[in-house]
């Protein structure tokens, strides 16, 4: 149950970058201009440092530990590793397109992108739970 949960997480986090990316294609599709081209390279680039990062820590039970409890100091190479900042980056690029775009999106749009990036967060929380959780003795005991 716990391994399925947590995939089931990992796939939802996927999905989330997954559709950020499409939409963000999709909405922006007829803009030829260079100022688009440069929004959606923008947003390309932050959405896969964000899924990297957040792959990377999750990996690391260490540090989904300190990055969950605050327990170092965070200098701008660290904040540049934690995907809670670089999240914040995403929701920036979208906010951005106001200024590159031709025509800004609708704030329909706008706000679909904004809740694919929640969706992402929320999805990275739940599975930082189960990197920082340590696998229950009595159930590994079991296993053997």
């Amino acid at each position: 149950n716990r391994f399925w949960e947590a995939r089931t997480h990992l796939s939802n986090m996927l999905k989330s970058c997954r559709q950020l990316s499409i939409h963000a294609s999709a909405f922006s599709r007829d803009d030829r201009s260079s100022g688009a081209d440069e929004w959606r390279a923008m947003m390309s680039k932050r959405v896969l440092r964000l899924l990297s990062a957040a792959v990377a820590v999750i990996e690391d039970p260490s540090t989904t530990i300190n990055l969950l409890h605050n327990t170092t100091k965070q200098t701008k190479s660290k904040l540049m590793k934690d995907p809670m900042e670089l999240v914040t980056y995403v929701h920036a690029a979208i906010s951005l397109q106001k200024k590159s775009l031709k025509e800004p999106f609708i704030i329909h749009k706008e706000m679909k992108l904004h809740q694919y990036a929640l969706n992402f967060t929320d999805s990275y929380h739940e599975l930082t739970k189960f990197s920082a959780t340590p696998y229950p003795f009595p159930t590994a005991q079991m296993t053997r």
